[in-house]
């Protein structure tokens, strides 16, 4: 079986394929799926991708707005999503009591709160790629307080989990007033880094932050 590759190129905004991919064809046979229905779904695909193309090209969007919006977007859906997470970790001491309401509470959150933090990481790893001077410059300076953001998220994480691992009250007390406290803290740092932002940071030439 020769080595056939799938290419495709993009001149004046439109993508020509060559060699439709026959490695789809093999994993979409083995999988139960003919391979009839694996071109229909590599076409639907390219024809996504030559839409993207058409618009980008058609509005005279250059890649650095795109992928402002894109991390933009990130952003907003992790201070949507995440934010009822920490909203229920801030109120967890005080509107759930009894060991009944306080699985209430676990429960509303429990199959989505790991999910909503992807957010969070796919718009650092976009900055990582996209803007790396934008990454480097807020790394060096909000270093402590984006550590500190990453223990609290941990020890948030931490306190859904474990608590359900030793059927003991103080064992359970102690990680409700963990996962409580750390909701709490890290709504307040991530609002005071957003402050920070807002209100401007000091950046040399170079783009090092400077007290």
């Amino acid at each position: 079986m020769r080595d056939q590759k799938s290419q495709g190129s993009i001149e004046g905004g439109r993508f020509k394929v060559q060699d439709a991919g026959w490695r789809m064809q093999e994993l979409g046979s083995a999988g139960g799926l003919s391979a009839k229905c694996w071109r229909r779904i590599s076409g639907i695909r390219l024809w996504f991708a030559q839409l993207v193309v058409f618009i980008i090209h058609g509005m005279g969007v250059t890649m650095e707005i795109l992928w402002f919006c894109v991390v933009a977007f990130m952003l907003a859906m992790y201070t949507i999503l995440d934010g009822f997470d920490l909203g229920a970790g801030m109120l967890y001491l005080y509107v759930a009591r009894t060991e009944e309401e306080r699985r209430t509470v676990l429960n509303a959150i429990g199959p989505v709160w790991d999910g909503n933090e992807v957010w969070l990481l796919a718009a650092g790893g976009t900055l990582y790629f996209a803007f790396p001077l934008l990454y480097a410059s807020s790394f060096s300076g909000f270093y402590l307080p984006l550590v500190i953001v990453l223990w609290l998220l941990m020890l948030r994480g931490l306190g859904i989990e474990l608590r359900h691992h030793v059927d003991h009250p103080l064992w359970k007390a102690f990680w409700d007033t963990t996962f409580c406290v750390g909701s709490s803290l890290l709504a307040i740092f991530l609002g005071a880094a957003l402050g920070n932002v807002v209100r401007g940071v000091p950046l040399n030439a170079d783009g090092y932050f400077f007290a």
